[in-house]
């Protein structure tokens, strides 16, 4: 296991699975052959993918290929090239504004471990990306199941970031992972709308597609500067504002193309510059 700072750690060792309502920490070699007998649609866990020289990238909505037993028993694991892979990521995460933000009111422990082979709550072998927050209830443990070779190599660093945000909910008290998304409507729960519009402000930091929404990765966001004027979008990030007021005030002060949170702030301002000043002379109400 190894230890990012005083708070994360990363664990190559062991991964998290979620099954008919328990959680379960199992080694992450087995894994592998975690099947029950079945075979299972997934990417192998490791880093590799995509930096071998020849190696095709993973694309955002390939399909991955059956492993069977055969070819899980010659996939090759190795807990310190991925503790490394997630450092990197993590680096790459906190050396940005939006992202030093975010660390800074990270304040409980977290463990960042390797994407079971099935998806942890459905067990389905159909394809989705591979990143998911955990709670467990008994101890308040937390955990980001991630791998960063599922996905494309310039969007490993914003899927983890992604991720981040929805485990600062967890820390914050305002998480609901069950609430429908209201508003908007692009969005599987109401918790994927604060984890990809906050995410949005990072990939506008650095340059990169911002997403439509939640459903479909491969949609990007037009007219960033005008998503703001959307009634459902504004009423959605202020709700944003009043649940996180300490993130949300320090991302305001990042001057990027995308971030709503320091245009509604500017806005509020201006208001507050153009309301008239009425001053209040002792002695004078009244007469005449």
């Amino acid at each position: 296991m190894r230890q990012f700072d005083a708070h994360i750690q990363i664990d190559g060792e062991h991964t998290v699975v979620v099954s008919e309502g328990r959680i379960e920490i199992i080694p992450a070699a087995d894994i592998y052959t975690w099947f029950r007998g079945e075979s299972a649609a997934a990417w192998p866990l490791h880093e590799e993918r995509g930096l071998v020289p020849g190696a095709a990238p993973i694309r955002e909505h390939e399909i991955p290929p059956v492993l069977r037993r055969d070819t899980v028993a010659r996939s090759r694991w190795i807990p310190a090239d991925f503790e490394s892979a997630v450092a990197t990521q993590l680096d790459r995460v906190f050396q940005t504004r939006s992202g030093t933000c975010l660390r800074n009111v990270i304040s409980m422990d977290l463990t960042i471990m390797p994407f079971p082979v099935r998806d942890p709550v459905t067990w389905e072998g159909s394809y989705r990306p591979n990143a998911a927050p955990r709670a467990r209830s008994s101890d308040r443990s937390l955990f980001i199941i991630y791998t960063p070779g599922h996905f494309p190599r310039r969007f490993r660093a914003s899927s983890l970031f992604h991720e981040l945000v929805h485990v600062y909910r967890i820390m914050a008290g305002v998480y609901r992972s069950r609430e429908d998304a209201r508003y908007p409507t692009r969005y599987t729960t109401w918790e994927e709308f604060p984890a990809v519009c906050i995410e949005n402000v990072f990939r506008s930091e650095l340059a990169l597609p911002l997403r439509w929404g939640h459903y479909d990765l491969s949609m990007v966001l037009e007219n960033p500067e005008t998503w703001i004027d959307n009634a459902d979008n504004r009423r959605a990030v202020e709700q944003l504002i009043r649940e996180m007021p300490v993130l949300t005030q320090s991302l305001a002060e990042i001057d990027i193309p995308f971030n709503p949170f320091r245009q509604i702030s500017r806005g509020r301002a201006g208001i507050a510059s153009r309301s008239p000043t009425t001053f209040h002379v002792p002695g004078v109400v009244g007469r005449g």
